[in-house]
């Protein structure tokens, strides 16, 4: 016995399915149980005669399917006299489970390289009968050997991403890796004239760089830190008449750098 719980999917026509509410699915009759009047259940095709002793994959699915209902009294044709006919006067929407012996065809997906190719991607054509994979079952070698949640993979269900998902994982297969920028160097340059600091300089070996700096020992970063435009006076100290100097660099078409950090003690 197999419990399926609610989730929503897209077969490849583009139906969707709502399994509103959990079913469970025997696989030893293609018997179903649920409370969604939607669900049903295919009779299950002969699986294919399995040698003795060993085990065998098979693959639950589920596909969207119209159903006739509502039957209503019509007019006969004609002029004939006879008892009127019934027709149907409305299409219900269901959804309709089933144990496959074979994996149902399905077009090779699109990789990344399409992508970043900036491809226009062509739509497959769908496969005739529109079964979704939703899990493959090894069936134990024997029918005594009770179902575990070993035997139940879900390798070939095919995910649908949204489409901000979709973005996020082309931006990181596509960006291209760029170098990172080199870690800038920082040097105590000595007492500062009025001897009152110290003189620091930072130098950066990626040409057109820019660096950034902290004399707080906080994190520096493009937005919030000091701008590196030469060398300057440290005056601001702790207690222990110390102070740290972080600085990063960035330069185009480079990934910033690392920190460097150095600490310099009053004169």
């Amino acid at each position: 016995m197999l419990h399926i719980c609610p989730e929503y999917l897209i077969t490849p026509q583009g139906d969707e399915i709502l399994i509103a509410s959990e079913a469970k699915f025997d696989l030893a009759g293609c018997i179903l149980s649920s409370a969604d009047p939607c669900a049903t259940a295919r009779p299950c095709p002969p699986i294919t005669r399995r040698p003795a002793g060993t085990a065998q994959k098979v693959y639950l699915a589920v596909r969207y399917v119209e159903c006739d209902a509502r039957p209503v009294r019509i007019a006969p044709t004609g002029c004939s006299c006879g008892d009127g006919q019934c027709d149907y006067s409305r299409v219900r929407e269901v959804y309709e489970f089933c144990c496959l012996d074979t994996l149902p065809p399905s077009p090779a997906p699109y990789g990344c390289d399409h992508l970043c190719k900036g491809d226009t991607l062509v739509c497959p054509d769908c496969p005739p009968d529109g079964w979704v994979v939703l899990a493959t079952i090894t069936l134990p070698s024997s029918v005594d050997t009770t179902l575990l949640v070993d035997n139940i993979s879900l390798a070939d269900r095919r995910l649908l991403y949204s489409a901000a998902m979709l973005r996020e994982m082309a931006i990181c297969n596509c960006t291209p890796q760029l170098p990172v920028c080199a870690t800038p160097l920082i040097s105590d340059a000595g007492t500062a004239a009025d001897g009152e600091g110290e003189m620091v300089d930072i130098t950066c070996a990626t040409p057109n760089s820019t660096i950034y700096y902290t004399v707080d020992g906080s994190i520096p970063n493009p937005t919030t830190a000091q701008k590196y435009a030469g060398d300057f006076e440290v005056t601001n100290w702790d207690r222990s008449m110390m102070a740290t100097i972080n600085a990063i660099a960035v330069a185009p078409g480079y990934q910033q750098s690392p920190m460097n950090s150095i600490q310099v003690r009053h004169p």
